[in-house]
């Protein structure tokens, strides 16, 4: 499916158009228009435009991003979690914020804060007569209207996605003034607008206090009465983020599309039933077929596997004898070569670890891993070190006490294979 999402501003729309393929959103294009300040003139240059945009990259649907100017905002806190029962909930809260009848309304809450309480919700309304001439348009062109966004909220949205915010104050700028947004963690909780730099400068001093010192600047944030902040500067692309946040999601994941204002969807539920139940018929009757093909051709399979089975049991009994004998031979080789190869290796490790001024008169292993070895040293003491640091021996220890003899200590020692 191709789309278009355009942040629509005062005098100007921006669009970016992309397709989504498996999950995947890529980009196709960019465009923009000058918008005039006249209903009628405005409607007439939206339809144009879109006509465009449809035979030029084939878009299917359209997502809206409005200036936070558009909407109502409230912070509304409920003793419930369930999002389904705060959207109920939200519905009579409103009824007392709101200057007009919720129905008039279209709404919807990101959850800021829970608490074994309840929890704090950030609510967003927009009424439905400000997005009558875009959904005009829409249905002029057949295009599907597929989402509507908060250009502040995804200003947060694109934010979030390209650096790591947690906790600060969040301005961005746009052709009616600024979004000030504040964070707690990496969850947006308070948003304001501010029509020029020096009231932006001022609403971003009250919320340092509560929300840290961090300032972010999105996108071409203009430095005039800000600069003395030192904004971390993070890239911002409106267009762009409402159709991925439209299409994919996003950590703060707020629609206002009226329902009334969706195209609906074609029902292919009565299709889908109908050719499904052909589909088994069709399948039902195959299968019975098949069976009876599969079973016949089983049978005769069978019937001449058995002939040559019956031929052959006498050679492969004969044959598995003398595989048993062949076996028994082959196990009395592996532990003859066995038991040869732990003396090979006992007398190996020996030579490694035994000091160069020691040597071996005797030596002794017997089935069961127990090592004797006999020799002569200058210190008998060094040797039992070095064999213990072993990674082959265990519970080295003298079998017999030292004696000296012509300047040399003579010893004894004894000790276990490991594992053995």
């Amino acid at each position: 499916m191709k789309v278009a999402g355009l942040s629509i501003e005062d005098s100007k729309i921006r669009a970016f158009f992309a397709s989504k393929s498996l999950g995947k959103v890529k980009p196709i294009g960019t465009d923009e228009i000058a918008l005039p300040s006249e209903p009628g003139e405005r409607n007439g240059a939206l339809v144009e435009a879109l006509g465009k945009w449809k035979a030029s990259f084939g878009i299917e649907g359209v997502v809206i991003g409005l200036g936070l100017n558009h909407f109502s905002q409230t912070s509304v806190e409920l003793p419930l979690q369930s999002r389904d029962d705060i959207a109920q909930a939200l519905y009579f809260e409103l009824e007392k914020r709101l200057p007009l009848e919720p129905d008039q309304y279209s709404f919807a809450f990101h959850t800021i804060q829970t608490t074994p309480e309840g929890t704090k919700n950030l609510v967003l309304a927009i009424r439905k007569d400000k997005l009558k001439w875009i959904a005009n348009c829409l249905r002029e062109t057949g295009l599907r209207l597929i989402g509507v966004r908060c250009t502040a909220i995804e200003a947060a949205n694109d934010a979030l996605s390209g650096a790591n915010i947690s906790g600060g104050v969040l301005v961005h700028q746009w052709e009616g003034g600024y979004h000030i947004l504040g964070f707690k963690g990496s969850t947006p909780e308070f948003i304001e607008v501010a029509a020029s730099a020096e009231e932006a400068a001022r609403h971003i001093e009250g919320l340092m206090q509560t929300y840290g010192r961090t300032v972010y600047a999105a996108g071409n944030v203009d430095h005039v009465g800000l600069d003395r902040f030192i904004p971390r500067y993070v890239a911002v692309d409106i267009p762009a983020r409402v159709t991925i946040s439209a299409l994919k999601g996003a950590r703060v994941d707020m629609d206002f599309v009226p329902p009334e204002f969706a195209v609906p969807k074609k029902d292919y539920y009565p299709q889908t039933i109908v050719a499904l139940c052909t589909a088994c018929v069709v399948i039902f009757i195959a299968t019975t077929i098949l069976a009876d093909i599969k079973d016949y051709r089983a049978l005769t399979w069978v019937h001449d596997r058995t002939s040559e089975i019956k031929t052959s049991t006498r050679e492969l009994i004969a044959m598995n004898r003398e595989v048993e004998s062949n076996v028994e031979r082959l196990d009395f080789l592996y532990e003859f070569r066995n038991k040869k190869k732990l003396k090979i290796d006992i007398l190996s490790e020996l030579s490694d670890v035994l000091p160069k001024d020691a040597w071996l008169t005797s030596l002794s292993a017997d089935e069961n891993g127990k090592v004797e070895i006999g020799g002569f040293a200058r210190r008998a003491a060094d040797i039992i070190g070095p064999i213990e640091g072993s990674d082959l021996f265990e519970n080295v220890e003298f079998a017999s006490p030292v004696t000296v003899s012509a300047g040399l200590e003579r010893f004894s020692l004894k000790m276990q294979v490991e594992g053995q």
